[in-house]
């Protein structure tokens, strides 16, 4: 027989929450050329903001890069304080970018290329990850609340189908997706910033990759071979510190932002056989080579002015582009070395 039911106990107090604070970094030692540090903390006193007692550490830092422009210009950023309100609830940074026309060294209003993306503060439903290798669905599903990881995120080798974090707004690391033979999906459409590289590869059976929330990458962006892909969404890129190469060998529809201000070395766009149309600008920089080859289906080229390419630029291979319209955007382009067209219609 059972007894006669106790008491309710006391309420618990609520739980405290982890924070990310993002803060403006002056030039300095952290980031030669100013940049974003990034805070992390729990609220121990629960009132809304990451007081800087409450900060579990050093920050992590995004910084704006070397930015060197063609024609002796700098492709640089401005990052700019955002109050509460319609933008970010609870503040953050606004980053512009640019080209310094005026070679002052910063990015004035008239420079603005019209891009702006708003980093804001927020709460976190878990407290920042210390980096993490994802082998398996548990292991993706213990990171669904992660809205900052410390440190890389490299999912490879997997059972996952469908790979999702939410959530996941920056890494101030790498992200590696590699050899991961089921997955069907790759959501990352929260991600914005990286401090490191995001290589995407070797997933034979993904359909969808959606990185339609990053803007910047500290290091390299590399998507690969995926001959099932069908949709790949860029379209809020900006800036990419070293090369940018989408090579995916498939028939995909690609929605890549004609806007990026910055790659930092090579730019490739190749093996992308359902791109029809490719636009580039305005003021683009390439760091090094530009190179457009054998995408199938491509018969359009757009250039907006202005497309600087530090060394060689090639429009190559590509059978359905007509050669007097290869030819037309190669002399549109702004070119340090040399610019080969061959092989196209």
């Amino acid at each position: 027989m059972n007894g006669t039911p106790g008491d309710d106990g006391l309420p618990g107090e609520d739980g405290q929450s982890a924070l990310v604070r993002v803060d403006v970094e002056a030039a300095g030692n952290n980031c030669p050329q100013g940049g974003v540090g990034i805070y992390t903390g729990i609220d121990d006193n629960n009132n809304g903001v990451l007081d800087p007692s409450e900060e579990d550490g050093s920050p992590s830092y995004v910084c704006s890069g070397d930015g060197m422009g063609g024609a002796g210009n700098s492709s640089i950023i401005r990052i700019d304080p955002v109050i509460p309100g319609a933008d970010c609830a609870s503040g953050g940074v606004a980053i512009f970018s640019g080209v310094d026309t005026n070679k002052n060294g910063v990015l004035e209003a008239s420079e603005e290329d019209g891009t702006t993306s708003f980093v804001c503060n927020g709460v976190t439903a878990s407290a920042p990850t210390m980096g993490a290798i994802i082998m398996s669905q548990a292991d993706a599903q213990a990171l669904q609340s992660a809205v900052v990881i410390q440190g890389d995120l490299i999912v490879r080798d997997s059972d996952i189908t469908t790979l999702s974090f939410p959530n996941l707004r920056f890494v101030t690391g790498n992200v590696a997706v590699y050899g991961n033979d089921q997955i069907t999906t790759i959501d990352l459409g929260s991600l914005e910033l990286t401090g490191g590289f995001v290589s995407v590869d070797e997933n034979p059976a993904v359909t969808t990759i959606d990185l339609d929330g990053l803007t910047r990458t500290g290091d390299h962006l590399y998507i690969g071979e995926a001959p099932a892909l069908t949709t790949l969404s860029l379209s809020a890129l900006n800036h990419v510190g070293r090369d940018l190469i989408i090579s995916t060998e498939s028939s995909a529809s690609i929605d890549l932002n004609p806007a990026i201000d910055h790659v930092g070395f090579d730019y490739y766009y190749g093996e992308n056989n359902g791109t029809t149309q490719l636009t580039v600008g305005p003021d683009a920089y390439v760091g090094d080579d530009f190179v457009i080859h054998n995408n199938m289906a491509l018969a359009s080229l757009v250039v907006m002015p202005q497309l600087f390419v530090t060394n060689d630029l090639y429009v190559t291979m590509n059978p359905a582009l007509p050669t007097a319209q290869a030819e037309a955007f190669a002399a549109a382009a702004d070119v340090g070395g040399d610019r080969h067209v061959a092989g196209n219609q």
